[in-house]
């Protein structure tokens, strides 16, 4: 049985906890919002994501990353594995 929010949170079950008065409330969200959920995407690309993900914790390697030529998905596969390497150095 699906229900919405409202009706749940005002079951006697959670009477002590919840306050449906205090409850924040928006907008339904978009689907547009989720629209790279329905987009096919090739293991390439996910590796491509999966690397720039990472370098969003290594803000210079992420600068190296845009100020240099635009890479092709085999060099981006070749530094994937060269930044493997890296955290296992630094792990041991």
């Amino acid at each position: 049985m699906l229900t919405s929010i409202g009706p749940a949170l005002s079951d006697p079950y959670l009477k002590n906890i919840a306050n449906v008065e205090m409850e924040p409330s928006a907008k339904p969200i978009s689907k547009l919002e989720f629209e790279f959920e329905r987009r096919k995407i090739t293991k390439v690309e996910i590796r491509e994501l999966i690397y720039r993900e990472i370098l969003e914790y290594h803000p210079n390697m992420l600068k190296e990353y845009f100020d240099g030529p635009q890479p092709t998905s085999l060099k981006n596969l070749s530094n994937i594995i060269h930044l493997q390497f890296s955290f296992i150095a630094i792990i041991r």
